[in-house]
């Protein structure tokens, strides 16, 4: 009998939606009530704490057409994450059909060792064989759909909403903020996995080249299991292009962001190289 775990840690903006629902179709696969459950980014990030807020403030608003019986569940699995590893538990100990269940939450590419090996302890400690999943995205454009991304959102709760300033300018104000920080660094996030599991235990996947039948076959193997075959052209949380950016814009975040894009080139090399556009504004001083 199977018994894995699908930890999901990003990156935002790189295809991770498309994934579950990908996963959610398959018979062999429960991945529980939700797609991101946000404890651990709850439980450990400074910058993640508004998540355990909203819990709270989504639980007592009345107005809110919410199953708050969900809602309670995932307060308990913040302030309980035993709850949490014993959830999945059941859902795979329950039905023998079930190889794998997990989580897919982007912003744990915040976290640290420290608490990957939290996670680590409280999966391995009920018997889950643990898959470590990273897709990482061109750091430009991973910051760019981040922001548009909040934008959108932002005018679907209010339509009439003005924003101060331009998407362009938007951008520059946000790419270097804390959270963007931590989200894009793949480096640290990398050094951070590492430091817990093992090479053979985390997938690294490119948003730009995930949505092939050769990179999800390659998932497949990975997690040793069949896979559905996937709809490759389904659109999950895409927000729509807009307006090119300036090449002193892209120069700039591209230059922030320079040690993430040589560690990746260095440590994945031609594989990479020729898809994110940030390597040619790297390589073109």
């Amino acid at each position: 009998m199977k018994k894995i775990f699908l930890l999901g840690v990003g990156a935002q903006k790189s295809g991770t939606s498309w994934l579950h629902q990908q996963l959610s179709n398959c018979a062999n696969i429960d991945m529980g009530f939700t797609k991101e459950y946000h404890v651990f980014d709850a439980l450990f990030s400074e910058h993640c704490e508004r998540y355990k807020r909203k819990l709270t403030s989504d639980l007592f608003n009345p107005e809110l057409n919410l199953d708050k019986e969900l809602i309670r569940k995932k307060i308990e699995f913040v302030n309980n994450p035993s709850s949490y590893f014993d959830y999945f538990d059941l859902l795979i100990e329950c039905n023998p059909a079930i190889e794998l269940v997990g989580d897919i939450t982007p912003s744990y590419s915040m976290l640290n060792a420290e608490h990957f090996s939290f996670i680590k302890k409280g999966l391995t400690d009920r018997g889950f064989e643990i898959k470590v999943l990273f897709i990482m995205r061109d750091p430009l454009q991973r910051a760019w759909s981040m922001l548009r991304m909040n934008r959108a959102n932002i005018k679907n709760k209010n339509i009439n909403h003005q924003f101060k300033t331009n998407e362009e300018q938007a951008l520059l104000d946000s790419y270097k903020m804390p959270d963007s920080v931590l989200r894009t660094k793949y480096d640290r996030t990398i050094l951070e996995l590492e430091k817990v599991f093992a090479p053979a235990e985390i997938f690294y996947g490119f948003y730009e080249t995930f949505f092939t039948a050769k990179s999800y076959s390659a998932l497949s193997g990975f997690l040793d299991i069949q896979l559905n075959t996937p709809d490759f052209h389904a659109k999950i949380n895409s927000v729509k292009e807009s307006d090119s950016l300036s090449s002193n814009t892209k120069k700039e975040i591209v230059d922030f962001y320079q040690e993430t894009y040589r560690f990746v080139e260095k440590k994945f090399q031609s594989e990479i190289k020729d898809i994110w556009q940030g390597f040619k504004i790297l390589n073109s001083k």
